[in-house]
């Protein structure tokens, strides 16, 4: 199964390592420098977290994990 069944034709993983709404322009601009040499990251993927919060502080929480690299199986998500 493609992933989002197909709708968008280029997929490419991501991490966010900082957010402009967050942290200011002079913390962000660190944080790339940090990074940017270690990329790109070479590594196999084997769950993905579903993640959901709000703007409070702390209030993110790993809502599941997805186990990768078979066909999806909804009986195999963990909810936490």
């Amino acid at each position: 199964m493609a992933p989002y069944r197909g709708e968008f034709s280029d997929v490419v993983p991501h991490l966010t390592v900082g957010d402009r709404r967050l942290a200011d322009l002079d913390t962000l601009r660190a944080a790339e420098a940090d990074v940017t040499p270690a990329l790109p990251v070479a590594t196999t993927v084997r769950e993905a977290l579903l993640v959901a919060g709000s703007d409070a502080p702390s209030s993110w929480r790993t809502v599941a994990r997805l186990p990768l690299g078979a066909e999806p199986d909804l009986g195999t998500a963990t909810t936490l």
